[in-house]
């Protein structure tokens, strides 16, 4: 993988970070998360008025935006019952694991050495707490935390591989995610939209929804940009390296537990995306 590369997705893992730290400051999480598709979501409404895309670019962008709507429904339950420094590192590993076996079953990736060893040492860095967690019988998790950090996490891995493909289809990355998102958008409407609830949210988040609205655009844009010429499976696995972050700021902000098991998972990333930086 080249620097330039490694960089572009790195920036991009503060840019998602950002938006995920937001939604779990959000009263309802949900909302919070409709709330900041708005803005991207109006790019997406005028690019279909006035752009032309091929039935193919049609067919990823409805897939695409159905296994979003469900990440973000997962998403914003998982914050609900589950700590930021155990669901946003449990779902990139997760995503991880099924968006590199997707990379290499449906793309026809192949790693070389020194990128299987990244990968290897990404993947177990992010699985090692969780499965220790998971087998503790201290364990203070919620079975529902649990299980919908799991299922966001197979979202996460499988909208990566579907969008590698499907931003193909058209030249510019930009109309891709921001149809992507006004269509998920409209999906979530239904179930989220009332006015006492978006009243009370924008009294506890004020203006927060649509700062995470430039987060979630820019990182959504930078991860697509690096995949048009990165492999996935290298890609989702430097993106990982969000989970130092993550720790960072859950151990200091939200004074959540990091423990033992977390620093030796944070070691096991580091030295993975150094790895993946010379592959």
């Amino acid at each position: 993988m080249q620097l330039q590369s490694l960089l572009i997705i790195l920036l991009g893992s503060v840019f998602h970070l950002g938006w995920n730290i937001l939604t779990k400051k959000g009263r309802d999480q949900l909302l919070f998360l409709w709330l900041a598709l708005i803005i991207p979501g109006f790019f997406g409404f005028f690019f279909l008025l006035f752009e032309t895309y091929s039935q193919t670019t049609h067919l990823f962008l409805f897939a695409t935006s159905i296994i979003h709507s469900l990440y973000f429904y997962l998403l914003a339950n998982a914050y609900q019952y589950a700590d930021l420094s155990f669901v946003y590192p449990y779902c990139r590993g997760i995503g991880t694991i099924v968006a590199t076996l997707g990379g290499i079953i449906f793309l026809g990736e192949s790693p070389s050495a020194l990128g299987w060893i990244g990968i290897s040492l990404a993947l177990s860095g992010t699985m090692i707490e969780p499965i220790l967690s998971l087998r503790s019988k201290r364990s203070a998790l919620q079975k529902r935390g649990i299980l919908f950090t799991l299922f966001t996490g197979i979202m996460i891995g499988s909208y990566l591989v579907l969008d590698t493909r499907g931003i193909r289809t058209l030249p510019r990355s930009i109309d891709y995610v921001a149809i992507m998102i006004f269509y998920s958008s409209l999906m979530l409407a239904p179930f989220v939209f009332r006015f006492e609830r978006v009243k009370k949210e924008w009294e506890h988040s004020g203006m927060k929804p649509f700062l995470g609205s430039a987060f979630m655009a820019g990182a959504y844009a930078i991860i697509l940009l690096a995949m048009q010429t990165t492999p996935v499976s290298y890609t989702v696995s430097a993106r990982a390296s969000g989970i130092i972050l993550s720790a960072v700021y859950g151990k200091f902000v939200f004074k959540e537990s990091v423990g033992r098991n977390r620093v030796i998972a944070i070691l096991f990333i580091l030295v993975g995306v150094i790895c993946l930086a010379y592959a």
